[in-house]
């Protein structure tokens, strides 16, 4: 039973001329009828529900009826709920009706005129001259744009590109601030000084030997790696400058007291990855393989020694490298005799020492010797 009144259908056909309608045919209209509506509600009470509100309004309904794909009903929008009288007309069949608001026509009379909203004027000013914005009143002061020239704006944006270009005095202002003792300062400075001083190899030396012991230069990391930033970036013809910078960088990976790596193993395994896709076999072949084995004793290893979650990250990164090795497996022609998981501790040995041992293990469990010959032949 149909909870939609059937005589509503029949008036609403008589009034556009449909005087003649059969039973069947208003049941199956009043049924689609009340289908249609409880779809536009329900769309209407999710709209009603995300704007974290308990009262209907007119608009959620019209919305609805826009992601249903149906003109919307025009003339009812209203911020305010509608309030809805009931009047009889005759028994049994009410009668819904919008009240309209009572308004007092002397109040009206008597209450102040609204303000005159202001004319709108357009005034155009310089917001730069040839790159160079002037000191008006609707520009920045001198001091904010100063430390703002000559940056590239924008996501990704490298302050030191802007160096390539010739513009070597780019101010950049730090988003956080960094207080180092004087005595860290000082030790900056002289190194820095001693890093590009060409006369005075023995003062190089010292300076780079202290970068390589010296277990408290924790707080100088960021500050090192932007002056080795800026001088590659200022001196791409300079090779003495170069070379000195490559020996800094080499002499903090030397001091075990530096943490240099940013990665956490999910970029390696992002890494590896992007390799295999865009690369294909030959990345594979020429980066992957030939790192493995290094890879596995450097860095998987000590991570299979920490908690639960670094295990199972090495267990993706394994699983991400057997993947990205089988792409090489059809290629790989020729009888797999002897390659077998199961049939010789040789060459287990053999792709463990090509492979690493975490990864040889994960190749291993796949069961296919056929990938296990294309590894040992890759060069």
């Amino acid at each position: 039973m149909s909870l939609w009144n059937p005589d509503n259908v029949r008036d609403v056909a008589e009034s556009i001329g449909i005087s003649a309608l059969s039973d069947e045919v208003l049941a199956a209209l009043t049924s689609d009828i009340e289908f249609r509506i409880s779809s536009v509600l329900q769309e209407a009470w999710k709209f009603m529900r995300h704007s974290k509100r308990s009262t209907l309004f007119t608009q959620d309904v019209s919305l609805a009826l826009r992601i249903m794909e149906v003109e919307p009903l025009y003339g009812y929008e209203s911020t305010r709920p509608l309030r809805f009288g009931e009047a009889s007309i005759g028994p049994g069949q009410p009668l819904f009706y919008v009240e309209d608001e009572e308004v007092d026509f002397e109040k009206l009379i008597n209450a102040s005129l609204p303000k005159v909203a202001r004319e709108i004027k357009l005034t155009a000013h310089w917001l730069a001259v040839e790159g160079v914005q002037p000191s008006t009143a609707y520009n920045p002061t001198t001091a904010d744009s100063r430390s703002q020239e000559l940056v590239p704006k924008g996501p990704g944006a490298n302050p030191n590109i802007s160096a390539i270009n010739g513009n070597d005095n780019v101010t950049v202002k730090p988003l956080v601030k960094h207080v180092l003792s004087k005595e860290l300062l000082l030790y900056f400075e002289k190194v820095c000084g001693a890093l590009l001083d060409e006369g005075s190899d023995e003062y190089r030396f010292a300076a780079l030997a202290s970068i390589r012991a010296d277990p408290g230069l924790h707080q100088l990391v960021p500050y090192f790696v932007q002056f080795i930033s800026e001088k590659v970036t200022h001196n791409l013809k300079d090779l003495f400058v170069l070379k000195h910078m490559m020996d800094l960088t080499a002499a903090m990976l030397e001091n075990d007291s530096l943490f240099l790596d940013p990665y956490p193993l999910c970029s390696n395994y992002g890494g590896i990855v992007g390799l295999h896709k865009i690369g294909g076999p030959e990345v594979v072949r020429a980066l992957i393989i030939p790192n493995v084995s290094e890879y596995d004793r450097l860095i998987l290893r000590d991570a299979m020694e920490g908690d639960e979650g670094k295990r199972k990250e090495v267990v993706m990164i394994t699983e991400a490298l057997a993947v990205a090795m089988s792409i090489i497996e059809e290629q790989s022609f020729g009888q797999v005799n002897g390659y077998h998981s199961g049939d010789s501790e040789e060459i287990k040995n053999k792709l463990r020492a090509k492979i690493g041992e975490l990864t040889s293990i994960r190749v291993l469990e796949l069961g296919r010797p056929k990938l296990v010959k294309a590894i040992m032949e890759a060069s």
